[in-house]
């Protein structure tokens, strides 16, 4: 067997894709369906593909006909690009980026793949951090940097970054090497601005996109995440370093930002070192996330967790869009 098609409506596509989840990466799996609910959560953590079957499955027609053209079409396609990855390679590094943070996420990557790394980064919009959490466990990177753990607001808060209860957890379970970085703790998301309620229009809040509002978190609210911080990071069986940049957690929290609250990042550091172990570090950078500099103290953070110093370009080339 080299592939797999499904087809059906609500029942049919979540029988197909509860069985297909459990196939291996990179082996071809398509679904058409209906779509008759929101697919994401449920292929998040995998690579199936899904093809609108933009009519109902019922009676072979036209339309019908031409969708099951393509979708066999594409499975033959899929089945003959299969080809077993090279041996050997660098070591992989599996990283958490968001908007807020993917300007020191991409300076990060440069100086982790100048150092003879590859980069494996996920997007933790919650579904992002549900997959990143799966590729942990199956074993596809040597170390871990979760640069933006955002997401734990989404377990804590709600909102638009809901993320599975393990977030968090695997790279520690497994004793991985593991830097671990406030990104974007001090956000919450919701979406369109028209959709908040009075109270969220009140708080500090900047308008990420016409889907997307992000509020600032509240130093008690803050405080729960750095609790839930450290309580995930101290069951670790390997070794753990925190980095927390004190010159902002995202694009907006800076002194000229929307979301800058004067203290606020101090005061997390504070709680967050009272609920660690004291075998974990904390970095404290006065640096904002998205800086060279934070980048520099990541690396750091990092050749100390894995024990093996990263060489990066003394004169690095500039970044591309």
């Amino acid at each position: 067997v080299r592939g797999a098609v499904g087809l059906g409506g609500g029942v049919g596509t979540w029988i197909c894709v509860e069985v297909l989840r459990g196939m291996p990466f990179g082996w071809p799996k398509l679904v058409v369906s209906t779509l008759p609910f929101d697919p994401r959560a449920s292929v998040a953590e995998t690579d199936i593909l899904l093809m609108p079957s933009v009519i109902d499955i019922l009676g072979l027609n036209p339309t019908l006909r031409r969708v099951l053209d393509n979708a066999a079409a594409a499975i033959a396609g899929l089945t003959m690009s299969q080809a077993d990855p090279p041996p050997g390679g660098r070591p992989v590094v599996g990283l958490t980026a968001l908007g807020v943070t993917t300007t020191g996420a991409m300076e990060l990557c440069r100086r982790l793949e100048a150092g003879g790394y590859e980069v494996t980064t996920f997007h933790a919009t919650g579904l992002g951090g549900q997959a990143f959490e799966r590729w942990i466990r199956d074993g596809a990177f040597a170390a871990v940097v979760d640069f933006t753990t955002h997401e734990l607001n989404g377990l804590l808060f709600g909102g638009t970054a809901p993320c599975g209860a393990d977030r968090m957890t695997a790279a520690g379970a497994l004793g991985l090497p593991q830097v671990v970085v406030p990104g974007g703790l001090d956000i919450i998301g919701r979406g369109p601005f028209e959709t908040l309620t009075e109270a969220e229009r009140n708080r500090q809040h900047y308008r990420h996109s016409a889907a997307f509002t992000h509020l600032r978190a509240l130093p008690a609210e803050m405080d729960r995440a750095a609790g839930m911080m450290a309580e995930r990071l101290n069951r670790s069986r390997g070794p753990v370093r925190v980095v927390v940049p004190l010159g902002g957690f995202s694009i907006e929290n800076r002194p000229d930002g929307a979301l800058w609250l004067p203290g606020s990042l101090d005061r997390f550091a504070e709680t967050l070192r009272r609920h660690l172990r004291a075998s974990i570090a904390v970095d404290r950078v006065p640096e904002h996330i998205n800086s060279p500099a934070f980048a520099d103290a990541v690396v750091a953070a990092f050749d100390t967790v894995v024990g093996t110093p990263v060489a990066t370009n003394a004169d690095p080339a500039p970044l591309g869009v």
